[in-house]
């Protein structure tokens, strides 16, 4: 018999007031208890149970299971094994209960359901996560066994067994999952829930109000032991609403009578749980990653099925959701970036209500200067949709915005040194700055010639004074197996190509590779002039790279060739020809020369580039040349 202290530790809590008073009084089976599963005194919430399991009246047609005063004898052992606080004594239990079941017809199993019913609601909440799977295995095993015998008391179970599915254990939620599914394959599984959706919804509810210490015996466990299984219920109640809210809550508008009771009753549970005071903050800043990770879904569910919820509570909800780029656990990034875009897309007016330039865009610009804090595939591909959804003041008319996105991205891609994390980072630099120039006019405002040098500023803030650099420190921007050459021809090409680039580069020629592939190549130049002569060191190496960088370029152009002589071969030939000429220039250089006369022909020695540079009104050829030979 079981200690008056350690009654006192279970309190019925609204969801299992809401399971008894879904039934009506059956006739108590007298005979045993559950401090010993023998003898006559039970355990607060034994009676409970007892009391909660229905007549023939209350089971819509199904036959409610006998309940003898005496339980089968091996059954009653190990039920009697499992109030022992010793884990490996409760796994061992478990394990021969299942095997035992397995053996017993089903009315010998339904008459354990009553006490089963409140034990499995107890193993749920064990810290031992080998203990909360075998448990889900055993109620796999009754739920097999006893078929719609388990109806009657699906109510009594319906709370945790729900929460088992969303264990932060990948094993016992699988456990609890099978168990579910094989109790209600298909479309059951939606019907079960829509028959227990009061006891679930209250349940949960009562989970992500409870305290350590509610859902545990302070005089047995440790401060540790009852913060470790608080924490995992709460992250689990945030993951099973969120699936809840999204198996029955449906955005169409023709739902049936039925279908629309279920929607109002997680509306009304949800509702309930937004407007309780400090509630968002408690689970948006919790100190547990595993707790603010299943919040960021529930948000980010909550934007998708039912955004109303939010309206009332977007002054509370935006500091916490767009100012939550201090995430620093890469394990939560996915979930966090949902919630962010999800609720970006759902409450457009959500940027204006905090103060982006202090709460939330030095945070994004840190988080991106981080290298993303390690989560590069989850993060990267997920920097332009925001840039979509920010408010166009924010990043024009003044680029500088721009700039630092940019420059952040940067700054972080050099947290990794190769694969497909470092591709990750040299693409999202790419994409974004593609997107920013293309939108230049939009976000610029006053004109082409606004737009003009917004682009311009963006350009040489990053690509010439990056880009560029990179390219003759041989480094690759973003395709781990391929050159940086290529890439930065790449970046060109989506720049100069995509829709609107002709609005701010007015001295655009044709179709492509103007007036920026010129501005690029001042600096290329710039370079390739302080290597003149043998003796600078890496010499060689530049020349072979910008031989590589003109090949690429001359592959990608095709038809608009004599626009590369004149934006590119023609500079590069006026550069290296008087030092070739008077035989102190690297060998690469003569080489380099020579493959341009034979790619170009002899126009490239005599080309006169004109094309204007952004900004200055600078041309490239001797003007621009003059100051670097």
């Amino acid at each position: 018999m079981v200690k008056g202290h350690e009654r006192k530790s279970y309190q019925p809590s609204s969801s299992a007031k809401a399971a008894q008073l879904t039934a009506s009084s059956a006739p108590k089976a007298g005979g045993f208890g559950f401090g010993g599963f023998s003898g006559t005194t039970p355990v607060a919430g034994i009676s409970n149970a007892l009391d909660a399991a229905p007549t023939d009246a209350d089971t819509s047609g199904n036959t409610a299971p006998a309940l003898t005063g005496e339980l089968d004898s091996e059954i009653t052992q190990l039920l009697r094994s499992l109030s022992k606080r010793d884990s490996t004594t409760k796994f061992k239990a478990l394990q021969k209960l299942k095997t035992l079941i397995a053996s017993k017809d089903a009315p010998t199993v339904a008459a354990c359901l009553p006490a089963w019913s409140y034990v499995f609601n107890k193993l749920v909440m064990d810290n031992n996560r080998t203990v909360r799977s075998e448990a889900s295995g055993v109620l796999g095993a009754i739920a097999k066994t006893v078929g719609k015998g388990l109806a009657p008391y699906l109510k009594a179970l319906a709370g945790s067994w729900w929460l088992a599915q969303f264990d932060l254990h990948p094993e016992a939620a699988a456990a609890a999952r099978d168990a579910f599914q094989a109790a209600f394959p298909g479309s059951k599984q939606k019907e079960a829930l829509m028959f227990t959706r009061t006891e679930v919804l209250l349940f949960l509810q009562d989970m992500l109000k409870a305290t350590p210490e509610s859902l545990g015996d302070t005089r047995k466990e440790t401060p540790e032991e009852l913060a470790e299984r608080h924490e995992r219920v709460v992250a689990a109640s945030l993951l099973a609403l969120s699936s809840l809210l999204d198996l029955l809550v449906s955005k169409e508008q023709h739902t049936s009578p039925t279908d629309r009771d279920a929607q109002s009753d997680v509306v009304v549970q949800l509702e309930s749980l937004l407007s309780t005071q400090g509630f968002l903050k408690r689970v948006l800043a919790s100190k547990s990653p595993h707790v603010r990770t299943a919040a960021y879904t529930l948000i980010a569910h909550i934007c998708y099925r039912a955004p109303q919820l939010l309206e009332k509570h977007i002054q509370a909800a935006a500091p916490l959701v767009l100012g939550v780029f201090h995430e620093q656990h890469a394990g939560a990034h996915p979930n966090m970036w949902d919630m962010v875009l999800a609720f970006g897309r759902a409450f457009p007016s959500a940027w204006h209500v905090v103060d982006m330039r202090k709460a939330v865009l030095p945070r994004l610009l840190a988080f991106l200067k981080s290298g993303c804090h390690g989560s590069a595939s989850s993060s990267y591909p997920a920097v332009l949709l925001l840039l979509h959804l920010l408010p166009k003041g924010l990043l024009g008319p003044d680029p500088k915005l721009a700039n630092d996105i940019l420059d952040a991205l940067w700054t972080g891609r050099a947290s990794y040194t190769k694969g497909k994390d470092k591709e990750a980072a040299g693409n999202a630099f790419i994409e974004c700055l593609c997107w920013l120039l293309t939108q230049a006019e939009s976000v610029a405002g006053g004109g082409q010639g606004a737009a003009h040098g917004y682009a311009t500023t963006v350009l040489q803030g990053t690509v010439c004074s990056k880009v560029v650099h990179a390219v003759f420190q041989g480094d690759s921007i973003s395709h781990a197996s391929n050159s940086a050459q290529s890439t930065l021809v790449e970046v060109l090409r989506q720049t100069l190509a995509s829709e609107g680039a002709a609005s701010w580069l007015p001295s655009l020629v044709a179709n492509q590779m103007g007036a920026a592939v010129a501005e690029l190549f001042r600096l290329l130049l710039s370079s390739m002039s302080s290597s003149a002569t043998p003796s600078t060191p890496g010499a060689g190496t530049k020349f072979a790279r910008a031989g590589a960088l003109v090949e690429a370029l001359r592959l990608h152009t095709g038809a608009e060739q004599q626009l590369l002589v004149t934006a590119v071969a023609g500079p590069i030939a006026a550069t290296l020809v008087g030092s070739v000429q008077q035989g102190n220039a690297p060998p690469e250089a003569a080489s380099l020369l020579a493959d341009l006369v034979k790619h170009f022909g002899s126009e490239v020695m005599t080309a006169a580039p004109s094309v204007a540079l952004p900004g200055a009104g600078r041309t490239t050829g001797t003007v621009l040349l003059g100051p670097l030979l």
